[in-house]
């Protein structure tokens, strides 16, 4: 089990009022070694965002105006995957990461400007990556990932 959180606290009043936020992600693997070199891995993660600006922002468009309200984004999201983890030496370790990811959102907890309830979205989850380990204790990663984010969402 890992627990990893992020705090993002932007300067500029334009990033400050769309991007900041407390991002969690709880992590659990189950993992079967079939080879010395090549594990199996199938996973679950439980992610929230939680955006913590209170600036709201108005847009008038012809005679329509338009509140953004930052807790707008707020969401939870539940990861299932499965994947390989392998050694190519004692110093290259490759990683794959192949699911989904169901995304929650609260609306009434948004502004209430949908009627309240919640919404829903599943979107393919993809990690890969390679890490090599070029001292004790020191290591570079490089890799790609796929995933729904919060940013992703205007409402």
């Amino acid at each position: 089990m890992l627990f990893r959180s992020n705090y993002y606290d932007y300067d500029n009043p334009g990033l400050k009022q769309a991007l900041n936020r407390l991002d969690h992600l709880i992590t659990a693997n189950l993992r079967y070694q079939f080879r010395p070199t090549t594990a199996g891995i199938l996973g679950y993660q439980y992610g929230i965002s939680d955006y913590t600006s209170n600036l709201k922002s108005t847009t008038t468009v012809g005679t329509n105006t338009y509140v953004f309200n930052p807790q707008s984004k707020d969401q939870d999201s539940h990861f299932i995957y499965g994947g390989v983890d392998h050694s190519f030496t004692s110093q290259l370790i490759g990683s794959v990461r192949v699911g989904a990811q169901i995304t929650e959102w609260d609306l009434y907890n948004a502004g209430g400007n949908k009627g309240g309830g919640s919404r829903s979205s599943t979107s393919p989850y993809a990690d890969a990556s390679l890490s090599y380990a070029y001292a004790e204790k020191s290591n570079i990663r490089i890799g790609v990932k796929h995933q729904r984010t919060a940013t992703d969402l205007f409402t």
